[in-house]
């Protein structure tokens, strides 16, 4: 078992850092052994998690481009882990897999498919949840990987309202020192309380300018890190299907009083900056999977859903006359369709206020009834759609027959909503896949 007297032993044959002392804090809060254990965020080697941990399986996952994003900034962060050594990654996803009792995915947690539901009896996350940007779908798919009365502990830092979680990696500037969140030049709380354009000023005089500029990038626009506080990965926790067990505060700093002011002032709603991490233990209790599935079903029944559902993305950001007119045509199109009344049109939007959208899908739709003289109560059924979060879309897709793909459509919006897996066709191929008889 792993132990006190053994960590530092851990450490040093496996190349391993923080891990081994946040597995021993998990080991004594809830236990490894005899448990199929999915860890998320990392690829422990499989010499530790048998020998020391004593676990029955382990599956690993890592994102496929976090390691890839630190490449770019002059360096990997992470050592220990099985990642260096892949071979055949493209046969990394979920599908098709033959499980053995270690397996590693190179995936996102939020891409889980069902086959995977209800497998684990412990989901173990350490320095994970602050590089998570779908939090609330993690969560989700989180829940639902585990066993009712499974437990998911996560431990993490640094997050973004701490002293230094800007999180930067490792950068070697042009006379070779190397600056990363640990040895940073940028002062305790300075992503929160200076502006990026000061930040460059700033780093002028630790550091040539090119890796100033590259350093104020990763701070503040980089997809390595969600920038989340500490409030907000609490109200997501809390707004989940879990049961909190423990919830602490982790690694405390002390806060001058005049900056503690200031971190107020310039972040409303926050006070939550000494902590640099959290400490996380949820359950999965009994009867809970039912209410995620019944969010999906209110959710459903209050669409409304047709026979035949298929859904479009126009690109708001674009003027209205350039989406427009291709909008139009596809209602037109269905407008005319002998199976009209059978048909639901989804129209997506997750970029311009849901008023301007609706007046925008209005005026297109009183522009079809003065051009075409049908009449549009009789079918197909508009409705638009408003941002929906993943619990939705994860609800919807499996009702969607398939997408009209658009000239002008919104890519980011088709990236998020993960539609990918429904058919998609061109506007003159729907009568081929809605035949009139």
């Amino acid at each position: 078992m792993l132990s006190e007297s053994n960590i530092a032993e851990c450490q040093s044959k496996f190349n391993l850092s923080y891990h081994v002392p946040f597995a021993r804090i998990c080991q004594d809060l809830v236990g490894f052994q005899g448990k199929d254990v999915l860890e998320v965020g990392g690829s422990l080697p499989p010499e530790f998690v048998f020998d020391y941990l004593h676990v029955k399986s382990w599956s690993g996952i890592e994102t496929p481009d976090y390691e890839e994003s630190l490449k770019q900034a002059g360096g990997l962060s992470h050592t220990g882990t099985i990642l260096y050594d892949l071979q055949d990654v493209p046969k990394l996803g979920f599908k098709d897999r033959s499980i053995e009792k270690y397996n590693f995915f190179l995936a996102n947690i939020e891409d889980l498919p069902p086959e995977y539901y209800e497998t684990y009896d412990l989901i173990f996350s350490i320095a994970t949840f602050e590089h998570i940007h779908k939090l609330p779908a993690a969560l989700d798919k989180m829940f639902l990987a585990l066993k009712p009365g499974g437990k998911l502990f996560s431990l993490f830092a640094p997050i973004w309202s701490s002293c230094d979680g800007h999180h930067l990696p490792k950068i070697t500037d042009r006379s070779g020192q190397v600056f990363d969140f640990a040895n940073s030049p940028i002062p305790p709380w300075g992503h929160l309380l200076i502006r990026p354009p000061e930040l460059c000023d700033y780093l002028y005089q630790y550091t040539d300018k090119e890796t100033a500029d590259l350093i104020v990038y990763y701070v503040y626009n980089s997809p390595h890190i969600n920038r989340y506080f500490t409030e907000d990965y609490l109200s997501f926790i809390e707004a989940s299907l879990f049961e909190i067990v423990q919830i602490n505060l982790m690694f405390e700093v002390s806060v001058d009083e005049s900056i503690q002011t200031r971190l107020e002032r310039l972040c409303p709603g926050r006070r939550l900056f000494k902590n640099n991490g959290l400490l996380t233990l949820l359950e999965r209790t009994e009867g809970m999977r039912s209410e995620l599935v019944s969010i999906g079903d209110k959710f459903l029944r209050d669409l409304n859903l047709k026979d035949i559902n298929l859904i479009v993305f126009p690109n708001w950001s674009e003027s209205a006359e350039t989406f427009g007119l291709e909008l139009q045509e596809v209602m037109a199109k269905l407008v005319r369709h002998s199976k009209k009344g059978y048909i639901k049109i989804l129209v997506y939007n997750s970029q311009i206020p849901a008023e301007d959208a609706d007046f925008i899908l209005s005026s297109i739709i009183m522009n079809l009834l003065m051009e075409e003289s049908v009449e549009v109560d009789r079918g197909p059924d508009i409705t638009l759609l408003q941002d929906l979060n993943q619990r939705q879309w994860s609800a919807l897709i499996p009702n969607l027959q398939f997408r009209v793909k658009l000239k002008c459509e919104s890519k980011q919006a088709i990236l998020v909503s993960k539609v990918e897996t429904i058919l998609t066709i061109e506007l003159e191929q729907i009568d081929t896949h809605i035949p009139s008889k």
